[in-house]
Order: structure tokens, then C-alpha cells, then sequence
């Protein structure tokens, strides 16, 4: 069903306009007073960014003490605006009270659209909006080549089948983000035609067996680069199990096995559980066997039956585990048995 893309939380949404200090929590999905408010009796513009055409079904805005004198939302295909789907305009939105009310602008029918353009003016400095929704869903797939993965629609009951080093590259493929994957066979990244390129990650990826866990071989040579490990980054309601990582893994900063960062913030689903790492993995800070930085923002991620076999190596801030979190991290059954050389600050 619909869900509403604006929420920081499901990570779909950016926001720009005239007044960037009030923007940034116009969208964090906390309806109270003064989570947007412009001071001067001026037209101001807002435009969101989804991270990918969507299907949008309808808008919602809430206010309080508004004195709205006009207002205009449009839905695009394109940034500049040339091609709009969906108009909604009015005047008279808003009272002078200070009770929160909203304001349902349904579209015609589904329109795709990926930028959305609110334009408003005011009859005086008094202007609120505490929370602006934009309802919608992914769109369906388009048709996959049929050897894109091995089998499965993506869902949780149904995961894309990954059983050659191309299908698991396939993953970073935008039209499947934040879906399903189990991995059906070994799989050895450095057979791929170009080197392997960690790639962001929030789906869910786990090996078909829970005792005979599934390798994933890697040799991944980036010690310039930050954020290196399997993943490059992961969020939201990412799920990593079932899985023993070998060869090696080399980075410059926030370098980890599994996970090179973590700081976009993740949901209470999120877990690495059930993994082995035999990689030997390098960097200069924050160094881990599994991950090197799970810490901003809120998280909930679980990380539990991991063991470390490979030897990490890091100038400063390494771990055989994960190199650097926040206390709230859920760290159970989990096991350093690999040689960690750091010149400060061991964990």
C-alpha cells in the first residue's frame, strides 16, 4: 500500500527552498507546532526530491496559523519542472488560531512524479506548516532479464535467488532497492568482468542455510576510498545473515567487512546476525571486522552471533567486531578470534 515518502525515516526525500534553517524537520515526521515556520510575510518554495519516480496517490499538509493568501502544488516528472502531472491551487488556506489542521489534496488518479513544488504566499509573518506528507509507492518493476537473479519476486516470502557473482552485482540495481535476496551458492566477486564496487545497501540479504553458511569471496583494493566493505553504506531496515565473508577487504576510513558505514540511521528490524568474517580487512580509521562506523542518527540494529576470524589492521580505531558505535548498539554472541593491530585505540 501507499506509505508516506516524505519521512526522513523512509529515506526517499530530500527537501530544498527559501528558508533552509526551518526545512530540515518539516519532514521528520513529528506533527507539533513550528516544525516549519517562516517568519516574513513573503511567497516562500519548498520542493522535495524523492530518490526515484514514485507513484503518488495525494498530498497532505498540516498548519497552524497559517493566514495562507495563496498556495500552488505541483507534481513532476523532472527538476526543472517541465513536466508536470498534477496541479492543485487555492487561496484562503489558514486561520489566525493556533489549532493544528490539515489539508488533503487528492491526485486525479495515480500520477508517477519524482519532484513536488509547494508555492506560497501569506497575508501576514504568521505562516506554519507543521507537517507536509506525500502518499505514494514504488513503481512496479519493469520487466527484469530473466537472468537477472535465479528466481523470486523480492519479497519477504518470495526473495530474488542470487547464485552467481553478476546476480549478487545486480543487487545494486535501483529498481530493486530495499527488497529481498538469498544467496543460493558460493559466490566469488573477483570472478566479475570489472572489479567489484561496494555499493549502498538496505534491503534484506540471507544465505539459504543457517549451519552451512554461504561464502561470499571479495578482493576489494580501495585504500583511498571511505566507507569500503561489502557494502559500502547500509540503512533503514537492512537484514544481513547466514553469510562467512573471505579474501580481503582494504579502505581508508570507516572500513568494515560487511559494513564500511552506518550512519544514515536504521529501524528496529535492522540486523547482522549469524555471519563469519575469514577476510583480512585494512584501513586507516575505524577499522572492524564486520563494520567500521554503525553511530549518528537512531539506531536499533542488531548484531548477534557474528564471529571474526580475519585479521584487521588499522593505523587507529580497530576492532574485531565493529570499530566504533554508540553504547544503545544490541552486541550479543558475538566473538573476536582474529588478530587486530592498531597502533590506538583497540577495541
Amino acid at each position: 500500500g501507499d506509505t508516506n515518502l516524505a519521512l526522513k525515516s523512509a529515506g526517499y526525500a530530500t527537501v530544498s527552498g527559501s528558508t533552509a534553517a526551518s526545512l530540515a524537520r518539516i519532514n521528520d515526521g513529528i506533527t507539533t507546532k513550528g516544525n516549519f515556520f517562516n517568519a516574513a510575510a513573503k511567497d516562500i518554495t519548498i520542493t522535495f526530491s524523492l530518490s526515484q519516480p514514485m507513484i503518488l496517490s495525494k498530498i497532505i499538509f498540516y498548519e497552524e496559523q497559517s493566514n495562507i493568501r495563496n498556495y500552488t502544488i505541483e507534481a513532476a516528472t523532472d527538476a526543472s519542472f517541465s513536466n508536470i502531472v498534477q496541479t492543485f491551487s487555492g487561496t484562503g488556506i489558514g486561520t489566525s488560531t493556533t489549532e493544528v489542521t490539515s489539508k488533503d489534496f487528492i491526485f486525479s488518479e495515480p500520477k508517477e512524479a519524482q519532484y513536488i513544488r509547494l508555492q506560497m504566499g501569506a497575508t501576514s509573518a504568521n505562516r506554519r506548516i507543521t507537517e507536509f506528507e506525500i502518499w505514494g509507492h514504488k513503481k512496479p518493476l519493469e520487466p527484469l532479464d530473466p537472468d537477472m537473479f535465479s528466481g523470486g519476486t523480492g519479497t519477504d516470502e518470495d526473495p530474488f535467488l542470487i547464485s552467481t557473482p553478476q546476480q549478487f552485482d545486480n543487487m545494486r540495481d535501483s529498481r530493486v532497492a530495499g527488497m529481498s535476496f538469498k544467496v543460493t551458492a558460493d559466490i566469488d566477486l573477483t570472478e566479475l568482468t570489472d572489479d567489484y564496487e561496494p555499493f549502498a545497501f538496505s534491503g534484506k540479504l540471507t544465505g539459504d542455510d543457517s549451519e552451512n553458511l554461504k561464502t561470499i569471496h571479495v578482493n576489494i583494493d580501495k585504500p583511498a576510498a571511505n566507507n569500503v566493505g561489502l557494502f559500502s553504506e547500509v540503512s533503514d531496515g537492512v537484514q544481513i545473515s547466514n553469510l562467512r565473508l573471505t579474501g580481503s577487504v582494504t579502505g581508508g576510513t570507516y572500513v568494515g567487512g560487511f559494513i564500511g558505514l552506518g550512519d544514515e540511521g536504521t529501524s528496529a528490524s535492522a540486523k547482522l546476525e549469524n555471519c563469519i568474517n575469514e577476510a583480512a580487512i585494512t584501513g586507516t580509521d575505524t577499522v572492524g571486522g564486520f563494520a567500521g562506523r554503525i553511530y549518528i542518527g537512531t539506531h536499533n540494529i542488531t548484531l548477534n552471533k557474528l564471529i571474526n576470524k580475519g585479521t584487521v589492521k588499522a593505523d587507529k580505531n580497530g576492532a574485531g567486531i565493529i570499530a566504533v558505535t554508540k553504547s544503545t548498539l544490541s552486541v550479543t554472541n558475538c566473538a573476536n578470534l582474529g588478530t587486530v593491530i592498531t597502533t590506538a585505540s583497540d577495541g
